[in-house]
C-alpha cells in the first residue's frame, strides 16, 4: 500500500490525535530492538510462538496525526524479519 493511501485510511478510521494499536511478529531477539522505537508506548500483549524463536507483540502508543503512525511502521521495517499485522 502506498504512503499516501494509508495516510488516508488512517485519517479516516482514526480521532486524532489519539491512540494507535500495532501488531507485529518478530523474532525473539529483536524483540527489545522493536520496542525500543516505541519509548512511550505500552506493550497491550505479547505471545510467544510455539517454538520461541518468535513473538508477537500488540503495542499501543498516543499519536498527533498519522504521519507519526506512517514514520513508526517505515522505522519498525528496518528490522529483519519483522511481519506487521
Amino acid at each position: 500500500m502506498d504512503q499516501q493511501k494509508l495516510l488516508e485510511l488512517l485519517d479516516q478510521s482514526q480521532k486524532w490525535p489519539g491512540p494507535y494499536t500495532f501488531k507485529f511478529v518478530v523474532l525473539l531477539q529483536q524483540k527489545n530492538t522493536l520496542l525500543d522505537l516505541f519509548p512511550h508506548a505500552q506493550l497491550k500483549g505479547e505471545r510467544p510462538s510455539k517454538t520461541g524463536k518468535y513473538v508477537s507483540l500488540t503495542i499501543e502508543q498516543s499519536f498527533e496525526g498519522p504521519m507519526q503512525v506512517v514514520e513508526s511502521y517505515q522505522k519498525a521495517s528496518q528490522i529483519p524479519g519483522i511481519i506487521s499485522l
